[in-house]
């Protein structure tokens, strides 16, 4: 019986290890195990799309009672692409270029023929206005456009075919220079305004009375004033005698309201 008795009870050894699995199995129940989730996200602009990348990164660490921490890492990325208009083209509409002017009509724009001195322009009526001519010169000069048919005016209008003025001679210029430069008038200026055909020296008078009719007037045009000197702006005028936004098409765009 003493021998029975002492089999069945455990020895030193057996509890030890009985007692070494149970504290085992409670350390492994208690084991830790930390998640850290980071989450970086870049977005790429372009001038036609927005792309979304994502990018989720996982770390697990578990801790054991015999190893060092172990570390496992899981990585994930997924990119989300958007398509969106583009800041700096602010007309682009899903994929379509709308521009912001409308086209310009296609009928051709009217441009009127640069004017001939050796054209039969004689054979309208020729009105004549001076300025700069003292009261006896006017008075001479009067009486030769009478005699040769032509009229004389008081005041610049469009309708004035020849302004008469006597020339200045400008320091600057050589002596055998036969440029004409008059003197920088009200009459001077709104006579280039009007598009004046022939703004011419009072020599051309004198020369058609001795010749007995209206001679040509090339060789007589004033080519400058008396403050900017050589600048062709008779002849410019006459020939620019369009108007001064002829050709060019304008939109008023953004404007709105009462009176408008």
């Amino acid at each position: 019986q003493q021998q029975q008795q002492q089999q069945q009870q455990p020895s030193p050894s057996s509890r030890t290890t009985r007692s070494h699995r149970s504290f085992s199995s409670k350390t492994l129940s208690k084991t830790l195990t930390k998640t850290t989730k980071t989450t970086t996200t870049t977005l790429t602009k372009t001038p036609t799309r927005i792309t979304k990348t994502t990018t989720t990164s996982t770390t697990t660490q578990i801790q054991s009672p015999t190893s060092p921490k172990t570390s496992m890492t899981s990585s994930s990325s997924k990119s989300v692409k958007t398509n969106s208009s583009s800041s700096s083209s602010p007309f682009k509409k899903e994929g379509k270029t709308t521009d912001l002017l409308p086209t310009p009509p296609s009928s051709p724009t009217l441009s009127l023929p640069l004017f001939s001195f050796t054209s039969s322009h004689h054979k309208t009526q020729i009105r004549i206005l001076f300025t700069s001519v003292s009261p006896l010169e006017e008075q001479k000069l009067g009486s030769i456009v009478k005699k040769l048919g032509g009229i004389i005016v008081s005041d610049p209008t469009p309708d004035v075919t020849h302004l008469v003025t006597p020339p200045v001679k400008k320091k600057n210029l050589p002596p055998c220079s036969h440029t004409y430069i008059a003197r920088r008038t009200m009459k001077y200026l709104m006579c280039l305004l009007y598009h004046t055909p022939h703004i011419i020296s009072t020599d051309w008078v004198h020369t058609s009375d001795k010749e007995g009719r209206w001679i040509d007037e090339e060789g007589f045009e004033i080519e400058g004033d008396s403050i900017c000197g050589q600048t062709y702006a008779p002849r410019l005028s006459r020939n620019n005698t369009n108007n001064i936004f002829s050709g060019f098409f304008f939109y008023l765009i953004g404007f709105g309201g009462e009176g408008l």
